[in-house]
């Protein structure tokens, strides 16, 4: 038999993290009803309280907790409230529960100030940070990527992950610099689906309008998908719409037809939350895989400067674009490393 009936633990959560998580399994021991309110604030958060719900409820679920989820939007700019608003919130979640609260557990930052006391003339159990790893969302949110991350509830983690798009030409070392990366951080990768479905059709020449709009569906879900399912703190993706919309645009369509395309590949493009694109120049040699066409180095150069602009254009004021122009492998493997680091920063692996 539990030891409480209904228990209360309330935060942001923003993000949730194993000090949370720490509270929350020694108030679901004790307590046969456990509520989590989960305070918010559109003028405050961080992460949208939309997605700490989800991911909230999906923890639990892992968790194995019947625990039930309570939100409460107090709209302050800041944590700091009027004991006028605290009572309004008591109200609140005591109108959600439908039942006298047993107990409260809260932080050791509490105690003393007999708030929870006052307002639910019930125990308060307090967790301190000694039992919680001094684990704080302030801290993490210092170096999320870095000392921050294994405290991070897994969930929470794909608000922090990094995106990183690998662009260029054909035969500029994409896919391996992709694999290299993505084997080194030890994450997932998306590769090109464009040459799947060009292969499927036997070549770019006898490819359709519809089959660039089947790339582009298809690769933006698959990205996503792959996005999701990570654990990492980056992941990396081999090529994207711009290029996809590239290629179109060198096939003999109908300007119907290439705006029909162009239209679903901007807004692919815009909907991509790339955190870095590193975009490969035509400076290693031309390798021939018996699908490429076969051009001259100065036709290559110019295709690469105008694929550039594409991407300049397309993703001015979005996304930071390094150009890597090392003519070994081993050497733009280095260089891409270390603006990978960069954006992870300091102490991140």
């Amino acid at each position: 038999m539990s030891k409480y009936k209904v228990g209360m633990f309330g935060g942001a959560f923003d993000p949730l993290h194993k000090g949370y998580l720490h509270v929350i399994e020694r108030a679901r021991a004790v307590c046969e009803n456990l509520y989590l309110v989960l305070f918010y604030s559109r003028c405050r958060d961080r992460i949208p309280v939309e997605l700490r719900y989800r991911w909230l409820r999906g923890t639990l679920e892992d968790m194995g907790s019947r625990a039930s989820v309570i939100l409460l939007e107090d709209g302050l700019k800041t944590k700091n409230s009027s004991w006028e608003e605290w009572e309004i919130g008591r109200d609140y979640v005591m109108k959600q529960i439908g039942a006298p609260v047993d107990v409260v557990f809260a932080g050791s930052d509490y105690l003393g100030a007999n708030i929870y006391e006052r307002l639910y003339s019930c125990p308060v159990e307090y967790v301190g940070r000694e039992e919680t790893d001094n684990i704080s969302s302030t801290a993490i949110q210092k170096f999320p990527l870095g000392t921050g991350w294994n405290a991070i509830a897994p969930r929470f983690r794909e608000w922090y992950r990094k995106r990183v798009l690998i662009a260029g030409v054909e035969s500029t070392g994409k896919t391996t610099l992709t694999e290299f990366l993505a084997k080194h951080y030890k994450t997932r990768r998306q590769l090109e689906l464009g040459r799947e479905i060009c292969e499927s059709c036997y070549g770019e020449t006898r490819m359709l309008p519809a089959d660039y709009i089947k790339i582009l569906h298809r690769h933006a879900a698959a990205e996503e998908l792959m996005f999701e399912r990570a654990e990492g703190k980056v992941v990396f993706t081999d090529t994207d719409a711009i290029a996809t919309l590239w290629f179109a645009k060198l096939a003999p369509f109908f300007d119907k037809e290439i705006k029909t395309i162009e239209r679903l590949a901007w807004a692919t493009i815009y909907a991509n939350k790339y955190d870095l694109i590193l975009f490969l120049e035509p400076t290693v040699p031309f390798v021939q895989d018996g699908w490429r066409k076969e051009i001259s180095k100065r036709e290559r150069m110019a295709n690469s400067e105008k694929l550039k602009q594409m991407y300049l254009d397309g993703y001015k004021g979005i996304c930071p674009i390094v150009f890597i122009d090392e003519v070994s492998y081993k050497d733009r493997e280095r260089a891409a490393l270390c603006q990978v680091e960069k954006l992870l920063g300091s102490g991140s692996l």
